[in-house]
């Protein structure tokens, strides 16, 4: 999600963070110049947090992550005004 100036995703609870790795894409779906990935950081929480700076307009945001030998994928719309 996005608030406070801030792109957030929240990976389940019950898993051990330290092993969770992976990717982000936040796809824009108008201008690919504004394309990028980055890697997966989460919190002692497991919320992963990037600033928003400079971004706007509509994104498909594509994690690729794994977890304990297993992969995953999400894929979400995000609006950043």
């Amino acid at each position: 999600g996005y608030s406070n100036g801030f792109i957030t995703i929240q990976f389940p609870k019950e898993m051990n963070y330290s092993k969770i790795s992976g990717t982000v894409h936040f796809y824009h779906r108008v201008e690919s110049k504004f394309d990028f990935k980055t890697l997966v950081k989460t919190d002692t929480n497991g919320l992963f947090s990037y600033k928003a700076d400079n971004l706007h307009g509509r994104y498909i945001v594509k994690t690729d992550w794994k977890y304990d030998g297993k992969s995953f994928f999400n894929e979400n719309p995000l609006n950043i005004p």
